[in-house]
């Protein structure tokens, strides 16, 4: 009888050893008999050339971590301040008057916390690149994804710069810092790739 083979965590249920065939990434394609799954990035985030070694790409990608740290950390301020304060802020940003209420002072206080808590982590890759590769990469599909939120946001709501200023801002820094993480990432790979033909 066969063994049950460990993949990522996860184990097969097939009771046949798995034969892998070697992909672009690593360890490519893998057949179990049921389904092909597909490995390509397995060994991606144990790649030594993941974060790009050019003094400019790194700037680059050290540069999109810290804008992460900085946009998402800046929320710290509403963590601290008072309610009136919060308000005052929020109405510079464009929103109406709000009145206090518990529930929404509880509300604020949790999101600067998780904001904050996103920027504090970004710090860290920052200073840290490869010891956090995993966050890094996550960060890119993270501001697309928050960016096309927002996207879809102002349009439903149909924010006006005059009236709202900051939407574009919040828009752009995230659609920047993807940018600025993932490319050097992608050149990184690509050079990699080159360099091992």
């Amino acid at each position: 009888m066969g063994r049950a083979t460990p993949l990522l965590g996860c184990i097969s249920t097939d009771l046949n050893p798995l034969p892998v065939r070697r992909g672009p990434w690593g360890k490519g394609l893998v057949r179990s008999g049921r389904s092909d799954i597909y490995l390509d990035n397995m060994n991606l985030l144990n790649s030594p050339d993941l974060i790009p070694k050019t003094k400019w790409w790194n700037r680059a990608l050290r540069l999109g971590l810290l804008l992460s740290a900085v946009g998402w950390g800046i929320s710290f301020t509403f963590l601290f301040a008072s309610w009136e304060s919060c308000a005052e802020q929020l109405m510079g940003m464009g929103a109406n008057f709000i009145e206090y209420d518990p529930m929404l002072d509880y509300w604020l206080r949790m999101t600067a916390a998780a904001f904050g808590g996103i920027g504090i982590a970004s710090a860290i890759a920052c200073i840290w690149p490869d010891s956090f590769k995993g966050l890094i990469v996550l960060l890119v599909p993270f501001h697309l994804f928050v960016g096309v939120i927002l996207v879809g946001a102002a349009k439903v709501n149909h924010l006006q710069s005059d009236m709202h200023p900051t939407f574009i801002a919040d828009i752009t820094f995230c659609f920047s810092v993807a940018l600025l993480i993932g490319v050097p990432l992608l050149v990184s790979r690509f050079l990699s790739a080159e360099r091992q033909k």
